[in-house]
């Protein structure tokens, strides 16, 4: 098996044929691991999302914003076996995250994208407790957005299209809900501050 470099910690070793696995976002046991895995072990629950590598040299990776490495591996484009639909696969050490036992698979695998996509959000931009934090749309990130921003202690707005759904918004922690009965054409954004 060849690899891109040396100094990676790989968790299962299992080299088979490859076409393409689908699942970008998965739950699994570990089965066995690399001679340079330091914090995992066989028999260990773990979790992964969209992100399978990085360069880890570059800015972005030294100070922890490997999602903008230049050279990041994504679900997709490379390791198309690596699906959390196929049987087994082959993950660096860094890209899979031990999950405790009192989630569900089925709970905790949203999380291992859209979760981790709201929260790189959150984070990243240094979303604080006293923030108000404006959500639009109720997919799978939206009820996520709302979750994570309301727990942390914002004020949350939320914009949606999904008809009467105060009642919902509100017990995720919603402080006010714009309901718009139709689809937005266009969203303008008109803010003091230039945004990136």
């Amino acid at each position: 098996m060849a690899l891109k470099s040396h100094r990676w910690a790989l968790v299962c070793f299992v080299v088979r044929p490859c076409r393409y696995a689908l699942g970008h976002q998965g739950v699994g046991i570990i089965e066995k691991i690399g001679p340079n895995v330091k914090e995992l072990k066989k028999g260990d629950r773990v979790g992964w999302g969209y992100q399978h590598a990085c360069c880890g040299y570059c800015d972005p990776c030294r100070t922890g914003r490997e999602t903008y490495c230049p050279q990041r591996e994504l679900y997709d484009e490379a390791s198309l076996d690596q699906g959390s639909f196929a049987p087994h696969a082959v993950w660096h050490e860094a890209f899979v995250f031990p999950l405790p036992n009192a989630l569900a698979d089925e709970e905790v695998t949203p999380l291992m994208c859209a979760g981790a996509t709201v929260f790189n959000v959150l984070y990243t931009y240094g979303v604080k407790s006293a923030d108000c934090v404006g959500v639009v749309g109720m997919g799978v990130l939206g009820h996520l957005a709302i979750q994570y921003a309301a727990k942390m202690g914002c004020k949350v707005v939320v914009f949606s299209s999904l008809g009467d759904k105060r009642s919902e918004f509100i017990t995720m922690g919603v402080k006010f809900a714009v309901s718009v009965r139709r689809p937005v054409d266009a969203l303008l954004v008109t803010t003091l501050v230039l945004l990136e």
